[in-house]
């Protein structure tokens, strides 16, 4: 109803460290600043607990509370830089499941350990291949200190079959306003392995711009390497991305 308020704190370690006052539930947008925040790394993987609640004024009638971070992370030339420093990605893919007899369901002490040991190996990112996997993974890596990537579940799709893309963007959409406030989500990839169809490029782009405008957009692919830089250039994918299946550097370079 009109008469509930809604309002928010952000804490570290029980301590308030900044405050939205209440607004009202249905019309009101909750803002507020939080100065020099420690920044999130996978080195350094700092979180802050953020405190939601809906009051009717004296009596708190719901709440929602979970853990957030702050990080920045862009592409400048052949770089990216996280918090303003260059980083150099060490990854692994990592499908959702287990040994038979656990498949899909899996324990949070399994995903624990699970990323556990991917991070002891020395890696800083894990892509989440190749369709969305469980919440609580995305928020694992954001208390281990792992960047990860998340795919609406293309492979070697065919892309200019309209009912396959639509129902692939809608998913993408769904899993960037799912999990687009998980720090550790490095960026999103739109496809895995299909050949190219500009239509889906553009599309896909545009749908994660509208829905997380912060994040990069890319797409994990084997096609030639200059028609990937091409079609990429020609529709602002934020970075490239190859797969060259070979013991040798040949095809990354021109014959």
């Amino acid at each position: 109803g009109e008469d509930l308020q809604i309002a928010a704190k952000l804490l570290r370690g029980g301590k308030v460290c900044a405050e939205a006052a209440p607004v009202c539930a249905c019309t009101g947008e909750l803002t507020f600043d939080v100065a020099y925040p420690d920044l999130w790394s996978p080195e350094q993987p700092t979180l802050y607990d953020l405190e939601v609640t809906l009051s009717n004024g004296e009596t708190v009638v719901d709440s929602y509370g979970c853990e957030v971070g702050f990080k920045d992370l862009v592409v400048k030339g052949s770089k990216f830089l996280l918090n303003g420093k260059d980083l150099f990605i060490t990854g692994i893919c990592r499908h959702d499941l287990w040994t038979d007899d656990v498949a899909f369901t899996q324990t949070d002490d399994m995903i624990e350990t699970d990323l556990k040991m991917m991070k002891s190996m020395g890696v800083n990112y894990v892509r989440l291949v190749h369709y969305p996997h469980d919440r609580r993974v995305v928020a694992a890596a954001d208390r281990i200190g792992l960047l990860c990537s998340e795919e609406p579940g293309l492979w070697w799709s065919d892309l200019s079959n309209k009912e396959i893309t639509t129902r692939a963007l809608k998913v993408l959409e769904n899993v960037i306003y799912r999990d687009r406030n998980h720090v550790s989500i490095a960026f999103w990839l739109s496809f895995n392995e299909c050949i190219f169809n500009e239509d889906f490029l553009r599309a896909s782009v545009a749908t994660a711009r509208r829905c997380d405008p912060s994040r990069l957009i890319s797409g994990a692919n084997c096609n030639d390497i200059y028609e990937t830089k091409r079609l990429y250039d020609k529709y602002d994918v934020d970075f490239y991305t190859m797969h060259p299946y070979d013991s040798t550097p040949k095809r990354m370079i021109k014959s």
